[in-house]
């Protein structure tokens, strides 16, 4: 994983901001990609998951989020993936949503 990329630092910045919220599903995405592309082993990958739950509330995806996630994709013409985490960030009464961060690291 190149630390000094702009992805990387933008990331960085979207995480250290106040009132972050994560839901299962991206803390999913990120440890798929940080395996994946970055070579992260298991050991890391769990560090990575209890660094993630001492940091930041964690919402669990339910199946009330991804029935919702079904109306807004038929409203909105929004992909699967997407509409799930907008509508695990509106059960949990989010009021901002960033998708880049799944995809950044």
């Amino acid at each position: 994983m190149d630390e000094s990329s702009p992805k990387h630092q933008q990331a960085l910045t979207v995480i250290a901001q106040p009132g972050v919220m994560l839901s299962t599903q991206v803390v999913n995405e990120v440890c798929n990609n940080l395996q994946r592309k970055a070579g992260y082993t298991e050991q890391e990958i769990r560090l990575t998951v209890d660094n993630f739950r001492q940091r930041y509330p964690i919402h669990t995806v339910t199946l009330d989020d991804v029935r919702r996630a079904s109306e807004l994709r038929e409203s909105f013409s929004l992909s699967y993936w997407d509409s799930l985490l907008i509508a695990s960030a509106m059960a949990a009464d989010s009021r901002t949503f960033t998708r880049k961060i799944c995809t950044m690291v």
